[in-house]
C-alpha cells in the first residue's frame, strides 16, 4: 500500500521521536531531569555512531563504494516490469553529489534502517543476498558530507552532520522532513549530497574517476550501469563517465565498458573481457564473523575480443577487491575479511572457500574445453607464482592434483576429454609438411591435438604430466595404418614428401631399433597393387642398373615411383632387406615370358613395351660385334689384349666393362688358360696336367700321357669330351682328321657328327647338323636334325634343346652356354662361352698391356690370351698362336657372313657300303667357298649376333589392334608416305572400301622411346634389326611366290588405283618377279576410269584413243579412260599393256563407246543429238575389222544387242523414246504393238542401206507372229493399268486370222496357254481364263465373266476356237443332281449352287432336286458331307448365335449347312426359298431368356439420370402401346402410364442370357455370362436392367430396348425377340426414346397414334430441371461430347438432384410441359410483382432485406393481419410436381429482372436478353410478357449482364457488396447471377447442381484482386406472401463456411446451401 507524502512525513516524525527529539510545547511541558537525560542518551548514541564510522572505514573515497553496494542491495521490480536496466548516477557539483538510483524506492522499514546503526533490512537466506554490512554503510556519505537529502517516493527527509569535533553525531541517524523544490521526474530514489568545507574538490574527483577499478560491475547481480558526472559552477557537464556490465549468464561471459568524455572530446571506451566460473559451497567451516555457512566462488577470467586469455595478476574479491591474489585470474567469493576489507583472513573459512575456488578452477578448465580456442590456451591461467599469503601455494597444488585426475586435453581428433596421463605430445619430425600427424592416431586416441601450441604452452602441460611418444606408441600407429582401409602409407594420394618424413623419422629417431618390427609388416607396396613384408618373400627394387624392370615377370617388385627422389624411403625399404635384381635374370624373365601361349595370353600392351625397352636397353651387354666376341674389350694401347711369355705370366689391368655380362676373374681367356710352359699352335701338345691317370682337356680334344694331341684335337682318345666312341666306328675328335674308315670325314664332323644311322650302318651327314647323330638324344650338335631328303643345313648356334653343349637357341644368359653350363676345374663340362658364369670362354674384358698387333706373327714362344691372363686351373690348356701363322685380322672377322647366309649346296655322293648304289647327300659348310676363308672360331661368333637374333624372333609383339603377333610373322612399321603401309591398309573415310587386317606395330611402342646410348643403335633400327619388323610390304606369299601377297590381294580387291601407282612407282622391282598368274589377276583388277566408274584393267582404254571417242560422246558420256595422275605420258604406262589395257581402234572400243552413250543416257528422252547414235550404228554394222577380229565379230555383235538395250527407238506419237532389246523388236509388223516395236516404222533403220539390209540380218529380228501376239498378250495381262481395247481386240482377231494356217500343235499351245493363264481382258480392268469365262450373260454365275457383250464379233474366236462355255438353268440343275447322286463332291456342289442361285431359280425349277442329297451339311468337326432335306439341319443366320451354338461343347449335336458365313446364307436366300427350307433359320428356332445371376439385384446401381429420362417419355410411350395393343384388350392406357412414371432403370454388370435349341428330339442349352437387357415386371412394377459399361449401355438402347419394353407394355411376357411384335411399333418406339422433344408429339401424329381419353400429368416425384437448349433424355453413353445438369432449385421444398449427360441439341424433360396452362392467380401473382416493383424498387444493402415499403403501401390492409388470397397460383403440387416447380422458378427469375429492370439509375443495356433462363417462358402468360420468345440458347445463369459501363458494379460498391478500393477504378466484370426461389422463408436450404457449383468455384474472387467474372446468388424467399424479400451473395463461393454451408449429395449429385444467421 502506498503512503502519501503526509503519512510518510509523520512517519519520519515518529521516528525522531523515537530518538529523543522534542518540540518545543513539548520540551516546554518536560521536566528539566527528563530533558537532560534524553539529551545524554542522544549524545552518547551519536558518539557511537561516528566513532563506528570512523573506525571501520580509514578512506573517505569508501563512501562510494558503500553507496553502490546500496544500489547494489536495493530492488528493481519497477525497472523490470519497464524493461530498464538497474543503474546508478552520481554528479559532482562544486558544493555537492547527488545520487540518482531507479530502485523501486523507499518503505517505512527502509527508512527505520537507514536511522539506526546496525539495524539493518537486508535479510539474509542464502550466501547470494546481501553484501553489505551491519546496517553503517550509509552513515559513511558523512565522512564527505555534512547533510544528506534523501528523496524517495513518498518520503522527504535529510541527515545532517556537521564537520567537526563537536558533531554529536545524532545528525546521522535523525531524520529531518523537508519539502522538496520538485517531485522526481522518475522512479527511484534520489540522495543529494552537501559537501564539507574541508572536503578537497580533486581529492574527490580521484576518488570517482581514478581510484574506481573498470572491474566494479563485475561480481555485481543486479546493477548493469554506474554513472559519474562532473559539472562545472555554471552546471555544465564537464567530465562523464558510464560503466556498464553485459551479462551472458548462459555462457558465462562477460563484458565490462568503461566510456569516458571529458569536454567536446570523443569519448575513450575502454572494453574487458571475462569467463566467468560459478560454484555454490556448503558446510563451510562455523566463523564468528559470519552467520551463514554457505557461499558462493566466482572465478573470472580475463581475454580479449578473440578469447585468447589475457595474463596479468588480479585481485581478489568479496564484491569489491580486497587485495592481490597474484593469480591471472580474479576470485570472488564471501571471505572473512581483515578490517576494513582489506585482506583475507587466516581461517578454516576462507580455506575451505580456496579449496572450493581449485575446483571452481577445474570446472572453469572444463568450461574453456567446449570453447573453440581456450580450450587449447586455458594451461596459460594456471597460477604459477603468488604472493597472496599462503593461500597461493595451497590453491595451486589442489588445482594441479585435481587436473591430474581430470579430463581435460582434447585429443588430436577432437573427441571426448581426456586425463593429461592418457595423451602424448607428437613431435614436429612425426608430422607432416602440414602438420598433421604422420600417422592416425590409435582408436584410444592418444594423440594431443594439434591446436595445443608448442612452447610456454606445451611445457605448461608437460609440468602437468603430459608426455612425448615412444618407440611402442609409434610402432602400434604403423600396424594401425596398415590394417586400416584408409591407410596413409597405401594411399596412392600420399605425397612423397609424407613417405620420406616417415621413413626418415623410423630410421633416425629409433637408430634402427624398429627394423626388426618393420619387417614383419606389409608396408612396401608391390607393383601388383598389394602390399608386403620382408618376411613373405624377396622384394627386389623396381631397376637394375637404373634401368626399370618391366613388371609382369613374377618379381616382387616395389611400386615404381615409390622412391623416386625420395631416398630415404629407398634406405627403409633397404634397410628390412630390399635387392636389386641383375640383368640377366631379368632378360631371362623376359624371354620365358614367350615361350608358351599360356604365358604369351596374360601379357598386355604396356606390358609388352616394358619388355622390349628392357631389352632395348640391356642390348649392349649381351651383343658382341664379332672383333669383340673374339678379343673382348681393346685397350686403346693393345691391339688383342697382352703378351704371355712361356712361363704364362703377364700383367693386367682389371676392367669392369666387360660387354658379357658381371666382371669375373682375369685369369680367363677366349680358349681357357695356360697349363704349362710349352703350347701348341692351338692346345697342349704333350704336356699337360696328368694326375693319376685323369687327362686334362683342352679346348678341342683330350690329352693323354702316351699321344699326343694333335693341332685340332685327340688321335683316338675315348676320353675327348667332343666326342665319344660309338661303335662300330671310333669318333675322332672334333676336328680330327681321320676315322678308322677309309673314308674321310667331313671338316667338322667325325663321330659326333656324321653318327650312326638307326640301322647301325655307316652314313655320313652333312657336318653341321643333318641326319642322327650318335648323341644319345639324336639331335645334331648345332641345328635340327634332319633327313638325307631335307638338305636344309642348320646355323651353329641352332640346334635342339638336348645338344651336348647346352640349351637349344645359344647364348642364354643365365647358366647356359652354347658348349655347355658352367663348369669349374674338376669336372668335364666345358665352360659357357658369352656366359655369366665363372668361366667365361670370352673372358672377363680385362684390358691388358701387350705389344702385340693385329695382322702380325706372335714371337716364338709367346702367346696371346685374347683378353686374359694364363692360368693353370682353366680345364682348356692354353692357347697360343704360332709365329709362322699371321693372326686373324679384323677385315676378315668383320666380313665372316655367318651360316645362314649361304644358300646350302650339299654333295651328292654313293653310300660306300651300299650295294644297291644308295647316295646320301652332305657337305660341310666350311668346304664352301663362301667360308673357307674363315676359321670356325669366327663362323660361330659371326653367327652369334644371328642366335642372338633368332632369340628375338621368339618373341611376340602387340599390332595396332592390341592383337599379340609373333616377330615372324609380318609386322610392321607404322610409315608415313602415300605408299606407307598404314595409308595403303587403311579404310576409306567414306567407307567405300575396307582396311585389311594388318598386323602395325602398336604406336605404344614409340609412346615413350628409350632414350638412345653410346653403345646402342636407334629404337626403330634395334626393332627392325634384331625383331624383323617390317618397313615395306612383301609382293609375293612367302609361302607360295606364285601368289600375291596378302597385302597386294588387299590393294588388287579394294584399292586398285592406288596398287595402279604403286605399281608405276616400283615397276621396275616387281616386274621380274610377276608371274602369268599374278599378272592376269592385276588384269581383272578395276580401275577408275573418265566417267566415275571403275573398269577392269584389261577393259579399260589409254587415253590415246580419246580424241576418235569425242566423235561420239556428248556432255557426261565418258569411254572407259584411264585416270593416270600426273598427266599420263605412254612411255611411262606402256607397262599397262602387260595387264590388258586397250589402246586400238577396234570393235570393242567402239561397243564401248555405243555403251557408255547407253548408260549415261539410260532415260532416252534425255539423250542429245540423236544421229549420232545412228552413224555409229552404221560404223558397227559395216565396218571391216581386223583380221584377227572378224572371226566371230557378228555373234559378238548379235549377242551385245540381244543382252543390252542398244537399239535407240525415236519418239513417236505413241510413246516417249526408249532403249529397246533387239529381242524386244520386230522388223515388219503393226505399229499398234505395245511391247515390241516394229523398226521398219522408223525412218532412220528402213532408209539407212546400211541398216536395213545388215542390222536384222545380223541381229536375227524377226517380223510379226502367233508367238508375238500371245508374248504382247501375255505381257499386257500383267500390266496393272488398263489396256487399250483396241489394241486388244487387234490381238485376238489377228490370232483368229493365224490360227486357219496353224498346225494341231500350235492350235493346242494357243488353247492351252489361255486356258492357264489369264489372256481374256473383260471391262473395266480384269484378265480372267478361259475357265472363267462364259458365253452368254443371261445367267450371273458365281466366279464366272460374261464375255458375249464385249466380244460379240468373235464368237467365233472364243467359243469354236477356244471353246468358251455357254451355260443355262436346267443344265447346272441336272449337273447338281448329277453331284449329288455320283460324285459327292461338295465342293462343286457348292459351286453350282452358286451358279443356280446366281440365276433366282423358282421353286419349280428346284423339283428336280427337292429330295436329293445337294444341301452341304457339317456336323462338328467332321467334313462336310451332302445331305437330303431329310437330315434335320440349322440354317445359321445369326452371328451371336453362331457364336454360341458352334462352340465345342455342342458340336458334334448340330447339324448346320456349311456356308463360310452368315453373309453367304444371306445370298442364298433364293435358293433356300425355292427349297422351302426358310425354316430352319437358327434365329427362329432358338428361344432367348435373360435373368440376372447371383446377388445381382444387391449389386446393381439405380441411375437416377436414365430412370428421369424414361419416365419424361411415359406417356409418349403409353400412347404408343395402347395404339398398338390387341383387340381384344379394353383397359386404357393409364395402368401403362402409371407403370412407366413408377419404373426405374438399374445398371449391372451381371445380366445373364441363356439360348435353348431342340433339334431331334435332342434340347442344347447355353448360357452366355454377359447379357444385354433384363426386365422384371412385377405388378404394376417394372424394373429394367441395362449394361453399366458405356458401349454396350448403348447397344442396349438401339437394338434391344426398345423391342423389348414394347413387349413387357404389349403384355407379351413371352415375346422376348422382336419377332411377335409389329415392326412399325418397335421403330416408333426407339425414336420416341431417342428424338429431341420438339418431335414427339410429330412422331406420333404421323404414325396415327391417337391421345389418351385422359390426358396424363406430368411425370410425379421429385424433378430437377435442366437448364435449357434442346436436350433429349436418351443417355449418351458412347463417350459424346454431352454437358453435365446439376440441381436448379428455384422452387420450394426439396427437390431430387438429377445430373444428366445430354447432348448440346436435345431438350430437357421441361420442355414438355405445357406453358400456356396456368390458373388465373397465378397470373396475379406476376401482376402483382410487376406492379410493385414499377411502383417502389430498391436494391437491398449488403446484411439487409429488400424494403418491402411500396409493397405494403399499395396494399389496403396491414400485412400483420391479412395475407395474399392467392389460391393455388402454381398449381396442384401433388399433381403435378413439375408444373409446380417451373411456376415458382419462373416468377422468382421474374421477381429479381423487375428489380434490376427497374433501378434508378437504370442499368444500360439491360432487356430480355440478359435474361437468359429457359423457364422464363412461363411468365407468357401476363400480357407484358407474351410477345416474348422462348429461350433457346445455351443457359449459364439465370441473368447475365457484363457491365460494360460499371454501373451495377457501383452499385454493388455502395452497397456494401463489393470492396471499393479494390473495384472502384478497375474494368467492370461479366455478372452470372443464379436466382434460387421458394415459398418458404430464407432459412430454407436451396440446391446447387455440380455444374453451377463448379462454375461458382471457378469465378471465385481472391482477395484484393478484382476479377473479369463475377458469381452472384439472388436468394427469393416468401414468394408468394406480401413479405417477399430477397439476400444476394455476392462471390458465394468465397462465402462458403462463412455465410454459406455447401453439403454434397452424393447419391443426387447436388449440393445442399444453407445459411447462416
Amino acid at each position: 500500500m502506498e503512503l502519501s507524502p503526509t503519512e510518510a512525513q509523520k512517519v519520519v516524525e515518529r521516528i525522531v521521536k523515537e530518538y529523543g527529539w522534542l518540540s518545543d510545547r513539548e520540551r516546554e511541558v518536560t521536566p528539566p531531569s527528563a530533558l537532560r537525560a534524553i539529551t545524554n542518551l542522544r549524545t552518547a548514541l551519536g558518539t557511537t555512531t561516528r566513532t563506528l564510522v570512523k573506525d571501520l572505514y580509514k578512506s573517505k573515497a569508501r563512501f562510494v563504494f558503500e553507496l553502490i553496494q546500496n544500489a547494489e542491495d536495493n530492488h528493481y521490480k519497477n525497472a523490470a516490469i519497464s524493461h530498464a536496466e538497474p543503474y546508478i548516477q552520481f554528479s559532482l557539483y562544486p558544493d555537492k553529489i547527488v545520487v540518482e538510483n531507479n530502485e523501486d524506492g523507499f518503505t517505512v522499514a527502509n527508512v527505520e534502517s537507514i536511522c539506526k546503526v546496525g539495524g539493518s533490512t537486508k535479510t539474509r537466506t542464502d550466501s547470494l543476498s546481501y553484501i553489505g554490512e551491519k546496517g553503517i554503510g550509509f552513515k559513511f556519505v558523512f565522512m564527505v558530507a555534512s547533510k544528506a537529502y534523501i528523496q524517495s517516493g513518498p518520503f522527504s527527509f535529510f541527515f545532517e552532520h556537521p564537520s567537526g569535533s563537536d558533531s554529536s553525531g545524532m545528525g546521522m541517524i535523525s531524520p529531518m522532513c523537508y519539502n522538496p523544490d520538485k517531485t522526481l521526474n522518475h522512479p527511484g530514489t534520489k540522495i543529494t549530497l552537501i559537501l564539507r568545507d574541508d572536503i578537497d574538490q580533486g581529492e574527490l574527483e580521484k576518488h570517482f574517476f581514478d581510484d574506481l577499478p573498470d572491474t566494479l560491475l563485475l561480481f555485481l547481480k543486479k546493477l548493469r550501469r554506474i554513472s559519474i558526472n562532473k559539472y562545472d559552477a555554471t552546471a555544465t557537464l564537464s567530465r562523464h563517465t558510464t560503466y556498464t556490465c553485459d551479462r551472458d549468464d548462459l555462457n558465462g561471459r562477460v563484458k565490462l565498458t568503461k566510456a569516458t568524455q571529458t569536454g567536446g572530446n570523443p569519448p575513450e571506451t575502454t572494453l574487458t573481457r571475462y569467463f566467468t566460473t560459478k560454484r555454490q559451497l556448503s558446510n563451510l567451516p562455523d566463523d564468528e564473523h559470519k552467520e551463514y555457512n554457505t557461499a558462493e566462488v566466482l572465478l573470472a577470467f580475463p581475454v580479449d575480443e578473440k578469447d585468447v586469455p589475457v595474463i596479468m595478476k588480479q585481485d581478489i574479491y568479496d564484491y569489491f577487491p580486497i587485495g592481490t591474489s597474484g593469480f591471472p585470474f580474479l576470485i570472488q567469493s564471501n571471505f572473512v575479511t581483515k578490517l576494513p576489507r582489506k585482506g583475507v583472513m587466516d581461517c578454516r573459512r576462507n580455506h575451505a572457500i580456496f579449496d572450493g575456488a581449485a575446483r571452481a578452477f577445474v570446472d572453469a578448465v572444463l568450461q574453456f574445453c567446449q570453447h573453440p580456442t581456450l580450450q587449447y590456451q586455458w594451461m596459460r591461467f594456471f597460477p604459477t607464482a603468488s604472493v597472496f599469503e599462503s593461500f597461493s601455494w595451497e590453491i595451486t597444488s589442489k588445482i594441479k592434483q585435481l587436473l591430474s585426475v581430470t579430463q581435460i586435453l582434447r585429443p588430436y581428433n577432437h573427441g571426448p576429454l581426456k586425463l593429461i596421463s592418457e595423451l602424448r605430445i607428437v613431435p614436429d619430425e612425426f608430422k607432416d609438411t602440414s602438420g598433421e600427424p604422420l600417422f592416425v592416431d590409435s582408436l584410444e586416441s592418444t594423440y594431443i591435438a594439434n591446436e595445443y601450441q608448442a612452447g610456454k604452452d606445451m611445457s605448461m602441460l608437460i609440468s602437468l604430466g603430459l608426455r612425448t611418444l615412444e618407440l611402442v606408441d609409434v610402432m602400434e600407429r604403423v600396424k594401425q595404418d596398415l590394417a586400416s582401409f584408409s591407410s596413409t602409407l597405401k594411399a596412392r594420394e600420399t605425397r612423397r614428401e609424407w613417405h620420406s618424413r616417415a621413413a626418415k623419422y623410423l630410421l633416425e629417431s629409433f637408430k634402427g631399433e624398429c627394423i626388426p618390427q618393420l619387417k614383419k609388416m606389409k608396408f612396401i607396396p608391390l607393383e601388383s597393387g598389394e602390399f608386403t613384408s620382408i618376411l613373405e618373400g624377396p622384394v627386389s627394387f623396381p631397376q637394375s642398373d637404373g634401368i626399370p624392370i618391366p613388371k609382369d615377370l613374377g618379381l616382387r617388385l616395389v611400386k615404381s615411383g615409390t622412391i623416386e627422389d625420395n631416398e630415404w624411403r629407398k634406405k627403409l625399404f633397404a634397410a628390412v632387406g630390399v635387392t636389386e635384381v641383375s640383368i640377366q635374370q631379368v632378360r631371362k624373365l623376359i624371354f620365358g615370358k614367350y615361350k608358351s601361349e599360356d604365358s604369351r595370353r596374360r601379357i598386355l600392351l604396356y606390358q609388352s613395351v616394358a619388355h622390349l625397352q628392357y631389352l632395348y636397353l640391356t642390348h649392349e651387354f649381351f651383343t658382341l660385334s664379332p672383333k669383340q666376341a673374339i678379343f673382348g674389350t681393346l685397350s686403346t694401347n693393345t691391339g688383342f689384349g697382352m703378351d704371355a711369355v712361356g712361363s704364362g705370366t703377364a700383367t693386367a689391368t682389371t676392367s669392369s666393362t666387360n660387354p658379357f655380362g658381371r666382371p669375373l676373374p682375369a685369369t680367363r681367356s677366349l680358349f681357357g688358360s695356360y697349363t704349362g710352359s710349352k703350347t701348341s699352335p692351338w692346345g697342349p701338345k704333350t704336356t699337360g696336367s696328368v694326375s693319376n691317370d685323369k687327362p686334362t682337356f683342352g679346348l678341342f680334344g683330350s690329352i693323354n700321357s702316351t699321344n699326343p694331341a694333335s693341332p685340332f684335337g685327340a688321335t683316338a682318345s675315348s676320353s675327348s669330351i667332343f666326342g665319344s666312341t660309338a661303335p662300330p666306328l671310333p669318333s675322332g675328335s672334333l676336328f680330327g682328321d681321320s676315322n678308322q674308315s677309309t673314308k674321310p670325314a667331313s671338316t667338322f664332323g667325325g663321330s659326333l657328327f656324321d653318327g650312326l644311322s638307326s640301322t647301325g650302318t655307316r652314313r655320313p651327314v652333312s657336318g653341321l647338323g643333318f641326319g642322327s647323330t650318335a648323341t644319345p638324344s639324336g639331335s645334331s650338335l648345332f641345328g635340327l636334325p634332319s633327313s638325307r631328303d631335307t638338305p636344309k643345313h642348320a646355323s651353329i648356334f641352332g640346334g635342339a634343346t638336348s645338344s651336348p653343349f647346352g640349351t637349344s637357341f645359344l647364348p642364354n644368359p643365365l647358366g647356359g652356354s652354347p658348349f655347355g653350363t658352367s663348369s669349374s676345374t674338376d669336372t668335364l663340362k666345358p665352360a659357357s662361352a658369352f656366359g655369366p658364369t665363372t668361366l667365361s670362354l670370352l673372358g672377363t674384358g680385362s684390358t691388358v698391356t701387350s705389344s702385340f698387333t693385329l695382322g702380325t706373327s706372335s714371337p716364338a714362344n709367346k702367346a696371346v690370351s685374347f683378353g686374359g691372363i694364363k692360368s693353370s686351373s682353366d680345364p682348356f690348356g692354353s692357347i697360343s698362336i704360332p709365329a709362322t701363322q699371321q693372326p686373324v685380322t679384323e677385315r676378315e672377322i668383320l666380313k665372316a657372313p655367318g651360316t645362314e647366309n649361304v644358300a646350302f649346296q650339299p654333295t651328292i655322293e654313293d653310300e660306300p657300303n651300299s650295294h644297291t648304289h644308295q647316295q646320301d647327300a652332305f657337305q660341310s659348310i666350311c668346304c664352301q667357298q663362301q667360308y673357307k676363308l674363315f676359321s670356325y672360331e669366327e663362323l660361330r661368333l659371326a653367327d652369334y649376333p644371328r642366335g642372338e637374333k633368332r632369340r628375338y624372333h621368339d618373341l611376340w609383339v602387340f599390332d595396332q589392334g592390341r592383337i599379340l603377333v609373333p616377330c615372324t610373322s609380318d609386322v610392321y612399321f607404322n610409315s608415313e608416305g602415300e605408299f606407307g603401309v598404314q595409308e595403303l591398309l587403311k579404310s576409306s573415310p567414306d567407307g567405300s572400301y575396307p582396311g585389311l587386317s594388318h598386323s602395325l606395330l602398336n604406336s605404344a611402342y614409340f609412346a615413350a622411346v628409350p632414350k638412345n646410348t653410346s653403345a646402342s643403335p636407334a629404337w626403330e633400327s634395334w626393332l627392325q634389326d634384331q625383331l624383323g619388323i617390317l618397313r615395306q610390304p612383301r609382293l609375293s606369299d612367302p609361302n607360295d611366290p606364285a601368289k600375291l601377297s596378302v597385302i597386294f590381294r588387299y590393294l588388287v580387291n579394294h584399292r586398285p588405283d592406288t596398287l595402279l601407282c604403286f605399281l608405276k612407282t616400283n615397276w621396275a622391282s616387281y616386274e621380274r618377279v610377276l608371274s602369268p598368274e599374278l599378272t592376269k589377276v592385276i588384269s581383272n583388277v578395276g580401275f577408275p576410269v573418265v566417267d566415275g566408274h571403275k573398269r577392269k584393267l584389261n577393259s579399260t582404254f589409254l587415253p590415246v584413243l580419246q580424241p576418235r571417242a569425242q566423235k561420239f560422246l556428248r556432255g557426261e558420256e565418258r569411254l572407259p579412260f584411264l585416270i593416270l595422275h600426273p598427266q599420263p605420258i605412254a612411255e611411262e604406262w606402256r607397262f599397262l599393256e602387260k595387264f590388258g589395257a586397250h589402246h586400238k581402234e577396234n570393235l570393242d572400243f567402239y561397243l564401248t563407246l555405243l555403251s557408255c552413250i547407253r548408260e549415261k543416257k539410260e532415260d532416252a528422252e534425255e539423250l542429245s543429238d540423236p544421229e549420232r547414235i545412228f552413224e555409229l550404228y552404221e560404223v558397227i554394222f559395216s565396218k571391216h575389222w581386223s583380221s584377227e577380229e572378224m572371226s566371230g565379230h557378228e555373234e559378238r555383235i548379235k549377242c551385245y544387242f540381244e543382252q543390252n538395250k542398244a537399239l535407240y527407238i525415236p519418239a513417236s506419237d505413241r510413246r516417249p523414246p526408249t532403249w529397246l532389246k533387239s529381242l524386244d523388236c520386230l522388223w515388219d509388223a503393226p505399229s499398234n504393238l505395245a511391247f515390241r516395236i516394229p523398226l521398219i516404222h522408223i525412218e532412220e533403220y528402213s532408209e539407212s542401206v546400211v541398216l536395213a539390209t545388215s542390222l536384222p540380218k545380223m541381229l536375227k529380228i524377226s517380223n510379226l507372229n502367233w508367238e508375238v501376239l500371245m508374248s504382247e498378250l501375255k505381257d499386257l495381262s500383267e500390266l496393272e493399268t488398263i489396256p487399250d481395247q483396241k489394241a486388244i481386240l487387234d490381238i485376238y482377231q489377228r490370232l483368229d486370222e493365224f490360227q486357219i494356217d496353224m498346225d494341231e500343235e500350235t492350235r493346242s499351245t494357243i488353247i492351252e496357254q489361255f486356258r492357264t493363264l489369264k489372256l481374256v481382258f473383260v471391262l473395266p480392268q480384269a484378265w480372267f481364263s478361259l475357265g472363267e469365262c462364259i458365253w452368254w450373260d443371261k445367267f450371273q454365275i458365281k466366279d464366272k465373266v460374261a464375255i458375249n457383250t464385249q466380244y460379240g464379233s468373235l464368237r467365233h474366236f472364243f467359243v469354236d476356237f477356244l471353246g468358251v462355255n455357254i451355260p443355262d438353268l436346267g443344265m447346272l440343275v441336272a449337273e447338281l443332281k448329277e453331284v449329288a447322286t455320283s460324285s459327292r463332291s461338295v465342293q462343286r456342289a457348292k459351286t453350282l449352287i452358286w451358279q443356280i442361285n446366281s440365276m433366282d431359280p423358282a421353286a419349280e425349277d428346284l423339283t428336280s432336286i427337292y429330295e436329293s442329297a445337294i444341301f452341304p451339311v457339317k456336323i462338328g468337326n467332321e467334313d462336310a458331307r451332302l445331305a437330303s432335306r431329310e437330315t434335320e439341319f440349322a440354317i445359321v443366320d445369326c452371328e451371336k448365335l453362331a457364336s454360341v451354338f458352334m462352340k465345342p461343347n455342342s458340336m458334334g449335336v448340330l447339324a448346320v449347312l456349311d456356308f463360310s458365313n452368315i453373309d453367304e446364307i444371306r445370298k442364298l436366300r433364293p435358293f433356300l426359298a425355292g427349297l422351302n427350307v426358310e425354316n430352319r433359320y437358327l434365329s427362329k428356332n432358338v428361344k432367348e431368356t435373360t435373368s440376372l445371376s447371383g446377388d445381382a439385384k444387391g449389386s446393381a446401381e439405380h441411375d437416377a439420370v436414365l430412370t428421369a429420362q424414361l419416365r419424361h417419355r411415359a406417356y409418349a410411350l403409353s400412347r404408343c402401346a395402347f395404339h398398338f395393343r390387341s383387340s381384344h384388350r379394353q383397359d386404357d392406357d393409364r395402368s401403362v402410364h402409371q407403370m412407366l412414371l413408377s419404373a426405374d432403370i438399374f445398371t449391372t454388370d451381371e445380366i445373364t442370357t441363356k439360348f435353348e435349341l431342340t433339334k431331334n428330339g435332342i434340347r442344347i442349352q447355353a448360357t452366355l455370362d454377359k447379357g444385354a437387357l433384363y426386365i422384371e415386371k412385377d405388378q404394376n412394377k417394372l424394373n429394367i436392367y441395362v449394361p453399366a459399361t458405356s458401349r454396350e449401355k448403348e447397344l442396349c438402347y438401339r437394338r434391344l430396348l426398345p423391342s423389348r419394353l414394347l413387349a413387357k407394355l404389349m403384355r407379351a411376357e413371352s415375346a422376348i425377340t422382336a419377332t411377335h411384335l409389329d415392326p412399325r411399333a418397335v421403330g416408333i418406339v426407339a425414336d420416341i426414346m431417342t428424338c429431341s422433344d420438339l418431335i414427339i408429339e410429330d412422331i406420333l401424329e404421323d404414325a396415327g397414334i391417337m391421345r389418351a381419353q385422359a390426358s396424363p400429368r406430368a411425370p410425379e416425384g421429385n424433378w430437377t430441371t435442366f437448364k435449357s437448349g434442346r436436350h433429349s433424355s436418351m443417355p449418351s453413353p458412347s463417350g459424346d461430347t454431352t454437358r453435365e445438369f446439376g440441381v436448379r432449385s428455384q422452387f420450394d421444398g426439396p427437390p431430387v438432384a438429377l445430373a444428366a449427360s445430354l447432348r448440346q441439341n436435345q431438350f430437357s424433360a421441361i420442355d414438355l410441359l405445357d406453358i400456356n396452362s396456368s390458373t388465373p392467380d397465378y397470373r396475379r401473382l406476376l401482376d402483382d410483382l410487376i406492379n410493385v416493383k414499377s411502383r417502389r424498387g430498391r436494391f437491398p444493402n449488403k446484411g439487409g432485406v429488400f424494403d418491402v415499403q411500396g409493397l405494403t403501401s399499395a396494399l389496403p390492409v396491414n400485412l400483420s393481419e391479412v395475407q395474399p388470397d392467392y389460391d393455388c397460383p402454381f398449381g396442384d403440387r401433388s399433381e403435378d410436381k413439375l408444373a409446380y416447380n417451373m411456376r415458382v422458378g419462373a416468377a422468382g427469375e421474374l421477381y429479381v429482372f423487375e428489380i434490376l429492370k427497374q433501378l434508378d439509375p437504370p442499368l444500360p443495356e439491360f432487356s430480355e436478353r440478359n435474361w437468359q433462363s429457359s423457364i422464363r417462358k412461363y411468365v407468357i402468360v401476363h400480357e407484358k410478357y407474351q410477345d416474348m420468345e422462348v429461350w433457346e440458347g445455351y443457359e449459364n445463369a439465370d441473368i447475365i449482364y457484363n457491365d460494360t459501363t460499371g454501373e451495377f458494379t457501383k452499385l454493388l460498391i455502395d452497397n456494401g457488396y463489393l470492396d471499393r478500393n479494390v473495384w472502384a477504378n478497375t474494368i467492370p466484370p461479366k455478372y452470372s447471377l443464379e436466382v434460387k426461389t421458394t415459398t418458404g422463408g430464407c432459412e430454407t436450404p436451396f440446391f446447387l447442381g455440380l455444374k453451377q457449383y463448379r462454375q461458382m468455384c471457378r469465378m471465385k474472387l481472391k482477395d484484393g484482386t478484382p476479377s473479369a467474372e463475377v458469381y452472384i446468388i439472388f436468394r427469393v424467399f416468401n414468394l408468394d406472401k406480401y413479405n417477399i424479400d430477397m439476400r444476394i451473395y455476392v462471390d458465394s463461393a468465397g462465402m462458403e463456411g462463412k455465410e454459406l454451408e455447401f453439403n454434397l449429395d452424393l447419391e443426387l449429385n447436388r449440393y445442399s446451401v444453407e445459411q447462416y444467421f
